[in-house]
């Protein structure tokens, strides 16, 4: 659904390709049309609402067709870093407006912030090389988007939402706990399930994907693009105590059958690590854990996964292998997993229990790098359609 141009002036030749590879890439249909004044068009950064450099990720258009008849629309967004440009041909019904979502790449070197993104309309579909500006503004239109250069990827949180703010602290204070010492930060990107495509790309600047969302189940485009990202090498932490097994099950399937025998609270609980994990990596073999408020964990059997953590012999942390990916499933409120860090050096508040180094591999180890280099998959790609991909 979306073609690229380069960043230069385009000869005749070049824009019937153009043409053609939007015809191909992006559901085309005939000869709807619309006056400039009657579609209306709004870019903005989309997805986890972050870009890596050298990878992808999204932008969305806001687009309205305020006219009575069918509509067709070209929209074409530039990096300010250089490199491609992108668009989408999109056709509308009369009195109709949505949100479509396309991947954008930024590439280059530069420091860490933020990248503009000029954007330009074109309406009827086709590229008539005519700059529109609204009447406040005197240059294309443009929008902002924090941009990073790092060796490691980002780390995404999709929280449970209420009145505007998080259900639960304690699952973000767990990931920062375990992101800092392994890429020593702490950041983490939030967004909301409803701002993900189907397009995997929009998940491609991320490394690590926390979900807290009990409803994302009712976000189907969501559930596909972060199977697709996970097949690809993500890190996924789902916390089944927080979101329910038919959120484990909408993503996982079949690969990790799961049974909820129950659930206990206490104010004390005993973490055992796995007995088969070799003690001079793992010299503490278990953590007491004490609170003032009970802690609440589920009995749960997996048929499947390697069990890490386990309660009075229920396994409350498991690694799964998923593709190129790996999944941990927590079945244990995710503070049991942390402990108070002295931070007089700067960082997080909290830290890792002791013996996690299998926990912290599952959740912050890098994504490995793409079995076909792009280059490769360009070339392959312009066999099934006739032509070369810049």
């Amino acid at each position: 659904m979306n073609t690229r141009i380069r960043k230069t002036q385009l000869s005749a030749t070049f824009r019937l390709v153009f043409r053609l590879a939007v015809i191909c890439l992006v559901a085309a249909a005939g000869g709807g049309s619309g006056f400039a004044d009657d579609t209306t068009v709004v870019v903005r950064s989309g997805g986890t609402g972050r870009f890596l450099y050298g990878r992808w990720g999204a932008v969305t258009a806001s687009i309205a067709n305020n006219g009575n008849s069918p509509a067709t629309t070209l929209v074409v967004v530039t990096p300010s870093t250089g490199g491609l440009q992108y668009g989408r041909r999109i056709e509308l019904p009369a009195r109709i407006s949505f949100d479509a979502t396309w991947p954008v790449q930024v590439t280059g070197r530069k420091q860490p912030g933020p990248v503009d993104f000029k954007y330009l309309h074109f309406p009827g579909g086709v590229d008539d090389g005519v700059i529109r500006t609204r009447q406040s503004e005197k240059e294309s239109p443009s929008f902002s988007a924090l941009a990073s250069e790092a060796a490691a990827g980002l780390a995404g949180y999709i929280p449970a939402m209420r009145d505007g703010e998080s259900r639960d602290t304690s699952l973000m204070l767990m990931a920062q706990a375990y992101r800092f010492p392994k890429v020593g930060s702490a950041g983490l990107t939030s967004f909301l399930a409803r701002d993900i495509s189907h397009h995997s790309d929009c998940l491609d600047p991320l490394d690590t994907l926390v979900i807290g969302d009990p409803l994302l189940t009712n976000h189907p485009m969501a559930c596909d693009s972060i199977r697709s990202w996970l097949q690809r090498g993500g890190h996924l932490h789902l916390p089944v105590d927080l979101i329910g097994e038919d959120v484990v099950r909408s993503l996982l399937g079949d690969m990790l059958p799961l049974t909820i025998v129950g659930e206990t609270s206490a104010n004390s609980v005993t973490l055992e690590l796995n007995p088969d994990f070799p003690k001079p990596q793992y010299p503490v073999r278990s953590v007491l854990r004490e609170f003032d408020e009970p802690t609440r964990y589920l009995r749960i059997i997996a048929g499947g996964g390697e069990v890490l953590w386990s309660i009075d012999g229920w396994p409350v942390a498991i690694r799964l292998p998923v593709g190129r990916g790996y999944v941990l499933l927590t079945a244990v409120e995710p503070r049991v997993f942390i402990v108070p860090r002295n931070n007089s050096e700067g960082g997080p508040d909290w830290a890792p229990i002791e013996s996690s180094r299998r926990m912290l591999e599952t959740y912050f180890d890098g994504r490995p790098d793409p079995l076909i280099s792009p280059e490769a998959a360009a070339s392959h790609a312009a066999g099934f359609v006739g032509y070369s991909i810049p």
